[in-house]
């Protein structure tokens, strides 16, 4: 068996990928979140959320975006939770003498679960007053944490005259959102009067029930209870560090994730620099390890995966790994440096599976990029190329070939895997449903069979002499074979569901199983329509002129338990609630599924009830 380090996938220098760039959809790229395999990236100038596709790592595309909104302009973080994106927009100056041209100020809701493909608006709040430069958003359970920014320098000081601000929004209607509490700057409770702990904040980063925000130009950052989301209360504000005296281990903090007791904080200074925060007490927040690195200039964006960090770096054009698995002494990993790929990066985010990171650069080295402040937008808006890049967080790869893998859930008791992997020297190992790895039937496939019913884990491991590894899984279920439905018969092809003169009462449905098996008939009505812009829509005086058509309408369903053999059911019309179909003609639709199996194919036939 191979053996692995625990410290391989630690030890693993990121690589570039693949990379798209594009200067329309992706015009200032800012941000990104990923969620399943798509990465959400906000557009700035665009004002949309896009979806990339990194089902691909090596070859992203565009898959689609929601449509432009004013509450979407200047937009600069996404988060994503719950099937739900959450983007904030920050001002946009309007003239040399005003700071808001109504665009931005705004936290918007997208749905990416019924269609991730296509984000699409469910519902916005714009308040300039309390979301003045909206920039962090966090969420935990039915609400949102916002960041808002205030009044940046070099900027217009009105009509906005916020200086920072904490937010929590109530998201029980997504469609609906609404702020339910803030706590200014300007206006802070006691004993933070004056403290100026929330002056430009930037980022919020949720923690049991405790919010973590960064002041960046307080040099600070405030710790937030939120158990009782109407009542969020101030309980500490370490401070270390400030713009105007850049010095000490929070000297303009932009960035934090809490995570196990730490948080861990990036100043967006020369040289870059990231404090490790003890937090295991969150009234009492204190340093116990820093560093300070060229690597990190204008350090943006972090995230954490285990004991490594991620930091994105404007003024570097790189992402950096830094390893904290020891807190009081955070080292420098590695750097990826690309001026081509990662130009004033400031997006960040790690995919579900840990493997792959995706960073956001809003435009290229010979574009001159006017993000921050937010001037007004020049005659014609901005044209700046903003690009979106995956980095290998484990070089080394191992990869199913999807046409090799079976079908989920499927009836074949055998299975063939076909793999590979990006490293030449390296061993693979295979093991099914958990079991110890062992050779491969080839060192590209894997062939088993006589699969017992039920559900099955491949999993295929890649290791190089170095210690880096990599797997690949696969589960699907086998169950057995559907139910068999032959000889489908009815007594009467039209009848009359009472007994008269002219017509029988009822029918007999008749077929034949292999097996015993619940049985469902599916009933649809015929009824006239009309052909529509393609469609067969209802008959309405609007549309009697379109040409004929024949819709099908659900009409009820019924449940029998077959048997084994010849089966017949009595239909009087009655469908399950206790509905009874009307006079019409119908089609009716029976499948049979067992225990642990497929639905059988489904054998149809018509009929017509009189009335």
């Amino acid at each position: 068996m191979l053996l692995i380090p625990a410290s391989a996938q630690a030890a693993a220098r990121p690589t570039i990928t693949g990379s798209i760039s594009d200067s329309v959809a992706l015009s200032g790229a800012s941000s990104v979140a990923i969620s399943g395999h798509y990465a959400y990236t906000t557009a700035y100038y665009a004002g949309r959320l896009v979806a990339i596709d990194i089902s691909d790592p090596a070859h992203p595309r565009i898959a689609g975006m929601s449509p432009t909104a004013t509450s979407l302009i200047d937009a600069v973080t996404v988060n994503v939770s719950g099937g739900y994106a959450y983007v904030v927009s920050k001002n946009r100056n309007a003239s040399p003498t005003s700071n808001d041209d109504g665009t931005g100020n705004s936290l918007t809701i997208l749905d990416i679960a019924t269609n991730p493909a296509q984000p699409a608006i469910v519902g916005a709040v714009h308040d300039p007053q309390h979301l003045f430069g909206a920039y962090g958003v966090a969420v935990a359970g039915h609400y949102a944490y916002v960041a808002a920014q205030g009044l940046l320098a070099l900027q217009p000081t009105v009509p906005d005259t916020s200086t920072g601000a904490f937010d929590v929004i109530d998201l029980s209607n997504p469609s609906s959102p609404s702020i339910v509490a803030t706590i200014d700057n300007g206006a802070l409770p006691a004993p933070w009067t004056g403290s100026r702990a929330l002056f430009h904040a930037d980022s919020i980063s949720i923690d049991g029930n405790d919010a973590y925000v960064t002041a960046s130009r307080a040099g600070r950052m405030t710790v937030i209870n939120i158990a009782d989301p109407l009542a969020p209360v101030i309980v500490a504000s370490l401070a270390d560090g400030s713009a105007q005296a850049p010095t000490g281990t929070l000297p303009f903090p932009v960035d934090v994730v809490a995570q196990g007791g730490y948080a861990y904080v990036v100043s967006q200074i020369d040289p870059g620099r990231l404090a490790v925060v003890d937090v295991s007490d969150p009234t009492n927040p204190h340093v116990v390890g820093s560093l300070a690195s060229p690597a990190l200039n204008a350090a943006y964006r972090i995230r954490i995966r285990a004991h490594s960090v991620f930091v994105s770096a404007e003024d570097s054009a790189s992402v950096s790994q830094l390893d904290v698995s020891d807190p009081s002494a955070p080292s420098l990993t590695s750097s990826v440096t690309s001026p081509a790929h990662l130009n004033s990066t400031l997006g960040l985010d790690i995919d579900p599976t840990g493997h792959f990171l995706v960073a956001s650069s809003p435009a290229l080295p010979s574009e001159t990029d006017a993000l921050f402040p937010p001037f007004p937008l020049q005659p014609g808006g901005a044209t700046v190329t903003g690009t979106v890049t995956v980095l290998n967080l484990d070089p080394i790869a191992v990869t199913i070939a999807p046409t090799s893998k079976p079908r989920d859930p499927t009836t074949s008791t055998r299975a063939s895997f076909a793999f590979s992997t990006n490293d030449p020297v390296a061993s693979i190992l295979c093991s099914l449903d958990g079991r110890r790895f062992g050779p491969c039937t080839t060192p590209r496939s894997q062939r088993y069979s006589s699969l017992h019913i039920g559900r099955h884990t491949f999993t295929v491991l890649s290791g190089d002499p170095d210690g880096s590894v990599a797997t690949a899984s696969y589960a699907w279920a086998v169950l057995r074979p559907a139910p068999v439905v032959t000889r489908l018969r009815q007594g009467e092809s039209s009848w009359s569901e009472a007994l008269t003169k002219s017509a029988r009462r009822g029918t007999v449905f008749t077929f034949t199983l292999n097996e015993s098996a619940g049985v469902t008939l599916t009933f649809t009505r015929l009824a006239p329509g009309r052909r529509v812009a393609g469609r067969c829509v209802g008959l309405s005086h609007g549309n009697a002129n379109e040409p004929r058509c024949t819709l099908g309408v659900l009409a009820g369903a019924l449940f029998v338990r077959g048997h084994k053999g010849r089966n017949a059911t009595v239909f009087t019309g009655r469908v399950m609630g206790r509905r009874t179909l009307r006079p019409g003609r119908y089609t009716m639709a029976l499948t049979a599924m067992a225990a642990g199996t497929e639905v059988s194919l489904a054998k149809t036939l018509s009929f017509t009830i009189l009335g």
